[in-house]
């Protein structure tokens, strides 16, 4: 957010410059009036500050981008000004050496150069910013990778189809060369090296864009057959240009390299060696990240406190979307994978029933969406992921209480009003053993606890002031003292653990007359409120 806030005071000096040197003006809110030409120093002056509005701009979102640049255009109300800002502002765009800024040049063209509302500078410059736009607008950065249909070495056909819906999810590199390509003779050997060193689970296609079938065999034989264990190599070819590559990935000129992420979606374009190699180890040789930390604890309380006291499961699923939109939606899959890791963790350290129903959809839609690939992943998240998700999914609402014995103490009518649950009181001579399913109560109450629990004292507590009011006056309760089963009958307490989630005591069950279970991680009073 600092970068933001940052190119917003730089947004009011722009104005500011604007309105001081050039001509009276209205409110800024209704923009800025021109009605002289400025002369060559106040030009300078302007551009000055708008070289420094773009380094603030740096890093946003194209669209963010977009809507800043139609911003300051529509303030120049004298058309020389409006002219020499808007040529000023896509010659930055084309020439930025920030991967994506070319959606923006774009952008002016189709809106503003196109439809003739600004003049470029000549005939020949709207025809090149044209030819630009139309070569570029499908394999921008964010974009769904085009299908290409082209042939393969042997001639069979081959669909170039990098993350389409029916593709194995795998990360898609695709180069685009030509063998009589100077530069392509100088890449591609410091491309198959990174390649054959790295062996990334990577797709590899080389795209021909010539016209020489021996040359081409020739180069494939140089420099593409190699046998590499998780790295697959694809060789393709569209002799008859039926595929339109050429306008479909820009590929005016050649080496032209993408790096298209599993779903499909461009996320790397116009790379070189280099730039290729940093993003794939950012990929797959993440730096070590500690998931769970106290500052990301301390951020996702902040945005829950935002939603009230006690978030709702959509509440809950609303925060894991923003984050994928705000990260994955911009193709940052690393700070998607690290945001949503701390989110993990930090609902499954949360108390309450609508963070315990949040969580196994969470894991499903989030977690286990194919994103997570590397051994970093396994060994921090889905390992931790698959427990979480066998826990939950023990004992779910809706099936029948389990067919087994529990040693416990049952709370039923011979527990008078005014009398102290027996745990309380430190009275454990009531305990007996129970059939789960031949209890009954409406509802029946099923309470594991531990002895040195503050929680569990204060739920239990709850218990005892809550049990002779009128909706609770039918209710039954098997309260269930783990630590002394852990203690004096380790097999059945071992039994428990592998049958329900003990995993965070109290754990509170609630079940109807049939035994049918109709809640977990039930508590009888907010755990937030002590």
């Amino acid at each position: 957010m600092k970068s933001v806030f940052k190119s917003y005071a730089v947004l009011l000096s722009v104005i500011f410059v604007l309105h001081a040197n050039f001509s009276d003006a209205t409110a800024i809110h209704s923009g800025v009036i021109f009605t002289q030409t400025p002369d060559s120093s106040e030009i300078a002056g302007l551009s000055s500050k708008l070289d420094e509005y773009f380094s603030a701009l740096k890093g946003l979102p194209a669209n963010e981008q977009e809507k800043e640049t139609d911003f300051i255009i529509n303030a120049c109300k004298d058309s020389s000004v409006k002219r020499f800002v808007a040529l000023k502002i896509y010659d930055h765009y084309m020439d930025s050496p920030v991967m994506g800024d070319e959606a923006v040049a774009i952008y002016l063209t189709d809106k503003w150069f196109s439809t003739k509302k600004i003049m470029m500078n000549s005939d020949v410059d709207l025809m090149n910013a044209r030819i630009f736009a139309e070569f570029n607008r499908q394999s921008l950065i964010g974009c769904r990778a085009p299908l290409l249909k082209a042939c393969d070495a042997g001639g069979d056909s081959l669909e170039v189809i990098p993350g389409g819906p029916f593709a194995e999810k795998r990360y898609r590199i695709l180069y685009f060369y030509d063998t009589g390509c100077v530069k392509c003779k100088l890449e591609t050997p410091f491309l198959m090296k990174l390649l054959k060193e790295k062996d990334y689970p990577v797709d590899f296609y080389a795209f021909y864009s010539g016209a020489d079938s021996l040359s081409w065999h020739k180069f494939i034989s140089d420099h593409f057959s190699m046998d590499l264990s998780r790295t697959e190599i694809y060789n393709a070819w569209d002799a008859s240009l039926s595929s339109d590559f050429q306008r479909k990935y820009g590929v005016i000129q050649t080496p032209r390299l993408f790096l298209i992420d599993p779903d499909g979606i461009i996320i790397g374009r116009g790379l070189d060696i280099e730039a290729l190699e940093r993003m794939l180890h950012s990929i797959f040789s993440p730096p070590d990240y500690q998931y769970g930390g106290e500052k990301s604890k301390a951020m996702f309380d902040k945005i829950s406190a935002a939603y009230g006291y006690s978030p709702s499961f959509s509440d809950l699923m609303s925060i894991a979307e923003n984050i994928r939109e705000k990260t994955l939606g911009q193709g940052n899959l690393l700070l998607y994978k690290h945001l949503e890791g701390d989110y993990m963790y930090w609902l499954a350290s949360q108390r309450g029933e609508e963070y315990k129903k949040a969580e196994k959809p969470f894991l499903d839609k989030y977690i286990f969406d194919g994103s997570w690939k590397t051994g970093d992943d396994t060994l921090k998240v889905l390992g931790f992921a698959r427990i979480l998700d066998d826990l939950l999914s023990r004992t779910p609402a809706g099936s029948k209480l389990p067919d087994m014995t529990v040693r416990g103490i049952f709370i039923g009518k011979h527990l008078q009003e005014g009398t102290t649950v027996p745990v309380l009181s430190g009275d454990l001579k009531e305990i007996r053993q129970y059939k789960l399913r031949k209890l009954h109560g409406s509802p029946l109450y099923i309470v594991f606890f531990s002895e040195g629990c503050r929680i569990c004292k204060a739920q239990l507590a709850s218990l005892d002031s809550l049990r002779h009011t009128e909706g609770m006056k039918k209710a039954r309760f098997l309260l269930v003292n783990v630590d002394q089963l852990n203690l004096d009958y380790p097999k059945e307490a071992q039994n428990l653990m592998d049958t329900f989630d003990l995993s965070s005591l109290p754990f509170i069950i609630s079940a109807d007359r049939k035994g049918i279970i109709t809640g977990k991680y039930i508590y009888f009073t907010n755990p937030v409120s002590y």
